[in-house]
């Protein structure tokens, strides 16, 4: 308990300081544009975890067409165009893709 404690709590203290000051200061100019210039930093930070995601997820080494695995990328496009035109749950996406694979990669 001590140990999760110690790992949550100075997340959580500098959220709640962070949050006091936006809802007290939000108003400034000087808060707006800082905001608006970390907005592309969190779009970067997004897509960086993206690629970085996607590659651990479709490559076993380097990227290249040999060590792609095809049915992981099937399945991703499967899902993002599923999601794009369906909107279902991602959550139960991401389940059915993953009980997908298991059970055709089943020997």
């Amino acid at each position: 308990i001590i140990a999760t404690l110690g790992c949550i709590l100075p997340s959580c203290l500098i959220v709640s300081a962070l949050s006091w000051l936006y809802r007290k200061y939000r108003a400034l100019p000087l808060m707006q544009s800082a905001l608006a210039a970390l907005r592309p930093v969190v779009v970067a930070l997004i897509a960086g975890a993206f690629l970085s995601l996607l590659q651990s997820a479709l490559w076993q080494g380097p990227p290249s067409l040999a060590g792609l695995d095809w049915l992981q990328a099937l399945l991703f496009l499967c899902a993002f165009v599923l999601l794009r035109r369906k909107k279902p749950s991602p959550i139960l996406t991401m389940f059915a893709c993953g009980l997908l694979y298991l059970l055709l990669n089943l020997p």
